[in-house]
């Protein structure tokens, strides 16, 4: 086990950028999809504490202006199948698996490319508006990032001396994302939109964390230490098979933007004023588990 005082910092990823997409599955070989594997397993079972932290709003009640650290644009969308009994066989059964998920990411992503829209852009157009909505002063920032993940050295930022205004702001909002999937729980189970979200507020001059949370939208993965938030999909965006996934490009879209807004209004409720009047966040319930056909 670790130490107590490490538990205090993200030592993890969160599962949800361990997830695979179109994009890595591409780029997987046989020794990284074992890794993969590896990694998903310790970090949804392993003994390590997730920072976890609510925002204190009348310590903070200070708080006027908050700069958006824009997520890592998407890159696509792709298709999950967990619990696949490839999984269970090994070197070779992974990268049958790998395989496997690569020419359903790449067909899914054809499909939808032409749609242009990207969950990234969409996702801090929607938490600025909340957050604005609710008695903000929002700007927005474009950082670099090491994949999907939150950044892990704020020092590059604090040294970034041509958008001192953003800089300025009372407090940053780390905000990082994957990309959109469809996932199914097991090879007959039906396909669930999924997004995964997390955000971390800090402050602005020494960067103390103020707040952090990890948003599931659809199909929640296994991971009982992330403590995630999950807020259901609805039962119309469900797709019996891959097939029915690529035959309306526009409705399966629709299954994913719709966990858009609920998630931005579940990060605006968190970091709700006091003197802000804002509609009510959404339940942090089971998502709906994929049933067998």
């Amino acid at each position: 086990m670790l130490k107590s005082t490490l538990r205090k910092r993200s030592l993890i990823r969160p599962a949800s950028h361990f997830i695979n997409t179109s994009t890595n599955l591409r780029k997987l070989t046989m020794k990284k999809v074992c890794l993969l594997v590896i990694i998903c397993a310790l970090t949804l079972g392993g003994c390590a504490a997730v920072e976890k932290q609510a925002f204190n709003k009348s310590a903070h009640a200070s708080i006027r202006t908050i700069t958006i650290l824009e997520p890592k644009p998407s890159e696509g969308f792709g298709v999950q199948v967990v619990n696949h009994p490839a999984l269970g066989f090994g070197l070779i059964g992974a990268s049958i698996y790998a395989a496997e998920m690569s020419s359903k990411s790449n067909s899914f992503d054809a499909v939808m490319k032409p749609l242009r829209w990207r969950l990234s852009d969409d996702l801090t157009n929607a938490v600025a508006e909340e957050l604005t909505r609710g008695g903000y002063k929002v700007k927005r920032m474009a950082v670099s990032r090491d994949g999907f993940a939150m950044i892990k050295n704020y020092a590059p930022i604090v040294a970034i001396k041509n958008n001192t205004e953003a800089l300025e702001a009372d407090a940053w909002l780390d905000l990082a994302t994957r990309d959109p999937l469809y996932v199914a729980n097991g090879p007959t189970a039906d396909y669930v939109p999924s997004i995964g979200v997390t955000v971390r507020l800090v402050s602005s001059k020494d960067q103390t964390l103020l707040y952090r949370e990890d948003i599931f939208f659809g199909f929640s993965f296994n991971a009982p230490r992330l403590e995630a938030v999950v807020i259901p999909a609805g039962t119309k965006y469900r797709f019996p098979s891959h097939s029915d996934l690529l035959a309306n490009p526009e409705n399966t879209l629709a299954g994913v933007k719709e966990g858009v807004p609920l998630i931005a209004r579940r990060v605006a409720n968190d970091l709700a004023r006091d003197d802000a009047r804002l509609p009510i966040s959404a339940n942090a319930a089971t998502a709906p588990s994929a049933e067998s056909k």
